[in-house]
């Protein structure tokens, strides 16, 4: 990275959005570090994640912007997109890549709205596992949860919640679906 570096490291239960020097703009994850200059270079835009953000990148079409993690470099010159460090392919508007069972990476339309629900301020699920739901739970407010009965785990539902919300408000919503207490 050129020029001097920051790095913001969020511990559990920390979300942030981070205003880069080109006007780009980074919403971290919980439990995720991004490195980035004080100013870009004159012919590129570097920064380097661990975990997980959605960027919006202003354009410029002279200067790529690169995100480096430990697996992959992504390239955009203008964009919005959701990023984990176990993203490494190319992608399309409204597509997602995930890492499958066997270690291959599969592309197919995405449900941007997870996504882009998070940068709004909201956590969303729809058809998702009670188990992935129940993991970000812990992330955003820096728990462990615990299910006792795993054969719900992968009871599927569709969940909304403001970020803002307390935890009781995020159980109350999940009792009140009445598919769990």
């Amino acid at each position: 990275l050129e020029h001097d570096t920051l790095m913001l490291s969020l511990s559990q239960g920390q979300s942030y959005r981070v205003d880069l020097p080109d006007g780009s703009k980074v919403y971290l994850h919980p439990g995720s570090r991004l490195l980035y200059p004080t100013a870009f270079g004159q012919h590129s835009r570097d920064v380097k994640l661990s975990g997980e953000g959605y960027f919006v990148i202003a354009k410029d079409a002279t200067r790529p912007f690169h995100i480096i993690t430990d697996r992959s470099v992504t390239s955009v010159l203008g964009t919005e997109f959701y990023l984990s460090d176990e993203t490494f392919v190319d992608v399309s508007p409204g597509q997602e890549a995930v890492l499958n069972q066997y270690g291959y990476i599969d592309v197919h339309p995405a449900d941007t709205m997870q996504y882009t629900s998070w940068r709004d301020g909201f956590i969303y699920y729809d058809r998702a596992s009670l188990d992935e739901i129940l993991k970000q739970i812990g992330a955003i407010y820096n728990v462990t949860v615990h299910c006792y009965n795993r054969n719900l785990l992968s009871l599927h539902m569709h969940f909304v919640l403001r970020r803002d919300q307390n935890l009781n408000d995020a159980v109350e919503m999940l009792n009140s679906m009445k598919k769990v207490h």
